[in-house]
């Protein structure tokens, strides 16, 4: 049985596969792929081929000939790296569950106790510092996660009907809770008149990405700062622009693409700001999904401010 035949006789290919071949080499052209065979013990290997049809003088084809490599390790260590993946996939999953059910019963309970020791201002801010370090370890695992997906390719959008005005003003609520914290001043502004009240789209990952840029400002910009966003629709791209400007302490130009990488700028600002670094490369990756963009101008000591458009469907 010559290679051709044997090849055909493969039943690891479907008929399709077999035209391509049997098209591509009586068209006097070579064909090269990876094919699949077994082995009289049942297990599989793997041979990278070219077959090329030879020509007599009369430019007909007279017979095949092969070149084969053998491909079978490359084969099986991308497997075991599969399995790899697999198993890490699956620890970081299991221990994201075990984090958060206990850091959602401390989230839950801080502000009821809060409640109870209102009368005594110690108590209540020992409550309080407990409800926002639990609440950061929290969007820390979460973003954690998010880049485990993100990596493994199998973050997923989940599109839906939402009111953009609600959802953005709901987000806004609760950002300028946690800068009055800082007794910094948050202003915010949204466009209610162009606005659409209903798009489609994954509002959760819009939201991620704003709260990202928000909770970079407000941690980046010292008490008493100015944070301000301003939320418009671009009608002509169907897209949500946001702008988010604080005068905290800014970035040099050369470290722009820094801030959305794995690594924070530098380490000492990182311990002094509380910001693990992780936000902005969430932002970045998110962002390539929704398909949207986002720029930045800053200049040390002098603020920065973050330009963001998504698109969505209407």
């Amino acid at each position: 049985m010559n290679l051709l035949e044997k090849i055909l006789k493969n039943n690891q290919f479907i008929s399709s596969y077999y035209e391509r071949l049997w098209r591509t080499i009586t068209a006097k052209k070579s064909y090269k792929n990876i094919f699949k065979n077994k082995r009289k013990d049942g297990s599989y290997y793997y041979v990278q081929q070219v077959i090329k049809p030879l020509l007599d003088v009369n430019g007909e084809i007279k017979e095949y000939i092969s070149i084969a490599n053998d491909m079978t390790q490359i084969f099986d260590s991308l497997e075991k790296q599969k399995d790899t993946q697999r198993e890490r996939d699956a620890f970081f999953r299991n221990i994201g569950h075990e984090m958060r059910t206990p850091l959602n019963a401390i989230i839950g309970i801080t502000p009821l106790i809060q409640k109870k020791v209102k009368d005594d201002e110690k108590l209540s801010n020992m409550a309080k510092i407990i409800h926002d370090n639990a609440h950061n370890m929290h969007k820390l695992i979460e973003r954690l996660l998010d880049i485990q997906q993100l990596q493994s390719n199998k973050l997923i959008l989940n599109k839906s009907i939402f009111n953009p005005i609600d959802v953005i003003e709901s987000l806004f609520t609760n950002m300028k809770r946690l800068a009055l914290g800082k007794e910094q001043s948050f202003r915010y502004m949204i466009d209610k008149i162009n606005m659409p009240e209903k798009l489609i789209g994954d509002s959760t990952r819009m939201i991620e990405v704003i709260e990202a840029i928000i909770d970079n400002a407000i941690k980046f910009t010292p008490n008493g700062g100015i944070i301000v966003c301003k939320v418009l629709f671009k009608e002509e791209t169907n897209s949500i622009k946001i702008s988010i400007k604080d005068n905290g302490i800014g970035i040099d130009q050369k470290d722009f693409r820094k801030i959305f990488e794995a690594s924070q700028l530098d380490g000492s600002i990182s311990r002094k700001h509380e910001g693990a670094g992780l936000g902005l490369m969430v932002v970045a990756n998110l962002l390539k999904l929704l398909k949207g963009h986002i720029r930045m101008i800053s200049e040390p000591n002098n603020g920065s401010t973050f330009f963001i458009e998504i698109p969505f469907e209407t």
